[in-house]
């Protein structure tokens, strides 16, 4: 990495400047191989999180969702800094160009230009090595510090994924699944306060000039494995400090807190806006539309509206325009809002009831009760089916309301919330207690 700006007198134009950091062209190429492949990655794995978080119990899903946050910002993180990259090193590659074009610095003799104007052209011509100087440390330290986020995030998921765990499985021993969070912080607190114990009483050893204690340096060591100290985050170490200053560590300490703040937030934000469009923000006074709203229709509703990676918590019809004799309503399994009524409708004994058709029929129609279907306001009677929809990698329910007999024209099909939904605001329902309405034609 460049340490001095280089002289222009030092350097001919056709070559590089003498002291450019010599990993140049392999950060370009690692970055330039990778950037979009991130970007496209970072995308999937917004769908694979989803898609984890649609199964996991409600209580567990709560405490282990940052860690899908954490994953996320490491590869975008990663994502971001290599872009940014490349666009410091392009910028890099142009001055490069430049100075080669005119080494000997000649245009600022350019008659065409007052004495004010090649006064300011003089200006900028020697300011182009430091300005080139200037550019290749800082593409370099970009490309550190990306490695180095992506690093520490991988840390901090692997680490916080195994305290989670423990905590789970400590309130689920002792039966004190109500005071989860609370245990959750607990473990979390446990495992932080010696580390910022002994940074404390480090830095405060060494702002007096006296050797840290003995049990600073293996606590700190403990810690350096899971990459939780500056000295396993070299990248990201030296950007901060480099733009900070050495000798303000609080300002290098929260330049890295910022940025890793920064990268989690838009992690958080690009998942939601890709599920839930910006449209609303642009739509001015165009009402929002929710699952018990009449005269909606809602993309959550219709498969064919429905892109790859949205969360399926509502039920929903193959379209809006059915042609056939049947309308088969899809409804989702979801652990939190169907596994209650499952236990109560299922039969008691250890035996496979799934193999009997007359017992599997009998937990079918019991869940049915728990939600029931109106067709135009009045009550439909079609049986429900164990489903599955291999697109979307989902397992639910499979109802098929006969329409042989109906009229062509418009229907209003109203499915009522799961019993544990009824008294809640859910993501994909409404308010309170309303119904989902499902407006469709044939």
């Amino acid at each position: 990495m460049t340490q001095t700006p280089t002289p222009a007198a030092s350097d001919t134009g056709d070559t590089l400047p003498q002291r450019t950091t010599p990993t140049w062209e392999m950060e370009t190429l690692l970055s330039g191989a990778t950037v979009f492949a991130l970007f496209q990655a970072y995308a999937e794995l917004n769908v694979a999180v989803f898609w984890l978080f649609e199964r996991l119990p409600s209580d567990l899903g709560g405490i282990v969702s940052p860690l899908g946050l954490y994953v996320q910002g490491a590869v975008l993180g990663l994502a971001l800094g290599f872009l940014v990259h490349l666009l410091l090193r392009a910028a890099w590659v142009s001055l490069v160009g430049l100075r080669s074009v005119d080494p000997e610095g000649r245009l600022r003799e350019n008659e065409n230009l007052g004495p004010a104007q090649r006064a300011l052209l003089g200006e900028a011509l020697d300011a182009l090595p430091q300005r080139i100087a200037a550019l290749d440390d800082a593409a370099t330290l970009v490309f550190g510090a990306a490695l180095g986020l992506a690093k520490m995030m991988t840390g901090l998921t692997l680490t916080l994924g195994a305290l989670f765990l423990l905590a789970y499985a400590f309130a689920k021993g002792l039966g004190l699944d109500k005071h989860l969070v609370p245990i959750n912080f607990a473990f979390l607190a446990l495992w932080i306060v010696p580390l910022m114990l002994a940074t404390m009483v480090d830095n405060h050893a060494g702002k007096h000039g006296r050797a840290a204690p003995r049990w600073v340096m293996p606590v700190l060591r403990g810690y350096a494995l899971a990459g939780f100290t500056a000295d396993r985050n070299l990248g990201t170490t030296m950007a901060t400090y480099r733009v900070a200053g050495v000798k303000r560590g609080w300002r290098a300490q929260f330049a890295i807190a910022a940025i890793v703040t920064s990268v989690i937030l838009v992690a958080l934000l690009v998942p939601v806006l890709q599920n839930r469009g910006i449209g609303g923000l642009l739509d001015g006074d165009f009402p929002g539309l929710h699952g018990g709203d009449a005269g909606t229709l809602r993309a959550a509703h219709y498969l064919d509206r429905q892109r790859a990676g949205d969360l399926q918590h509502a039920p929903s019809l193959p379209s809006d325009v059915l042609t056939g004799p049947y309308a088969k309503l899809w409804i989702p399994y979801v652990s939190e809002w169907h596994d209650a009524a499952l236990t109560r409708c299922a039969p008691k004994e250890r035996s496979d009831w799934r193999a009997d058709f007359a017992k599997s029929r009998a937990v079918l129609d019991c869940l049915a009760a728990t939600q029931p279907i109106r067709l135009d306001g009045r009550p439909v009677d079609a049986l429900w089916w164990w489903s599955e929809d291999a697109r979307h990698d989902r397992r639910g329910f499979q109802v098929m309301i006969d329409l042989r007999a109906k009229r062509t024209g418009p229907f209003l099909l109203e499915i009522d919330q799961p019993e544990s939904q009824r008294k809640l605001d859910g993501n994909a329902t409404g308010d309170d207690d309303l119904p989902w309405r499902i407006p469709f034609w044939r």
